[in-house]
C-alpha cells in the first residue's frame, strides 16, 4: 500500500518491457491486475494496478478524446534560462599579427563549435554545451600562439571567466559572449563576414 489512496501489487513474474497494460492472473486464471511498473536494478520487483480499480473503472467510464488527452499528458518543454548576455567590445588592433590563415581558423574553429553547441543547449544540455564550447576555445587557443597572441588571450580570458560563472547554462552563455566578441573584432575589422556554413542556431543563438 503506497497511500491511503493508493494499493498496488507487487510480483515476482517478470513484466517485459511494452507488457505495460497488460493482465496480471493469479493460479487459477483470474484476473487480478494490470501491469503497471518493474524497478529497474531492483530484485525482480514488478508493479500491477489491482483489478478492483479497473473495475471501477468500468462501472464508471469517463471517455476522453485523443486530443484531450493528448493535452493533459503532455510534458512542456523546457524553457531555456534567460541568458546573461556580456558580450565584449574588442578594439581590432588586436588582430595585428595575426596571418589570413589563423583568422580563418577562428572563424571555422568557432563556428563549428557552435554548431556542435548550440542543439546540445537548445535540448536542455547546457553542461555540455558549455564543455563543447570550452574545449573547442582551448584548442583555438592552443592553435593561435603564438603568431596571433592577442585573440588567444581573449579566449583564455573567456575560459576563466566561464569557469568562475554559476550553473551551466551561464557557463555556455560566457563562453558564446567570448566567440561573438571575436566574431565582432573580425566583422569590424575587415567588414561584414560569412559565419562558416552549419546548423543555424536557435533558442541559444539569436
Amino acid at each position: 500500500k503506497l497511500d491511503d489512496d493508493l494499493t498496488v501489487l507487487q510480483i515476482s513474474a517478470p513484466i517485459a518491457p511494452g507488457s505495460s497494460g497488460g493482465p496480471i492472473f493469479n493460479d487459477h486464471g483470474e484476473v487480478i491486475g494490470v501491469a503497471t511498473a518493474i524497478m529497474m536494478g531492483g530484485q525482480n520487483l514488478n508493479f500491477g494496478v489491482p483489478i478492483t480499480y479497473v473495475k471501477e473503472l468500468l462501472r464508471s467510464p469517463a471517455p476522453v478524446n485523443l486530443v484531450t488527452f493528448a493535452s493533459a499528458t503532455a510534458e512542456d518543454e523546457a524553457e531555456a534560462p534567460a541568458p546573461k548576455r556580456n558580450v565584449p567590445v574588442l578594439p581590432v588592433q588586436i588582430l595585428d599579427g595575426c596571418s589570413p590563415g589563423s583568422i580563418a581558423v577562428l572563424l571555422k574553429s568557432i563556428g563549428d563549435a557552435i554548431d556542435v553547441g548550440s542543439p546540445l543547449y537548445n535540448a536542455g544540455n547546457f553542461a555540455a554545451c558549455y564543455h563543447v564550447y570550452d574545449g573547442a576555445a582551448a584548442d583555438l587557443e592552443r592553435k593561435l600562439r603564438p603568431a596571433c597572441q592577442r585573440p588567444a588571450k581573449a579566449l583564455a580570458d573567456g575560459r576563466k571567466k566561464a569557469a568562475r560563472a554559476d550553473g551551466a547554462s551561464d557557463q555556455a552563455w560566457a563562453m558564446r559572449d567570448t566567440f561573438d566578441g571575436l566574431l565582432d573584432v573580425v566583422r569590424r575589422w575587415r567588414g561584414p563576414v560569412s559565419r562558416p556554413p552549419g546548423k543555424r542556431e536557435t533558442r541559444h543563438h539569436n
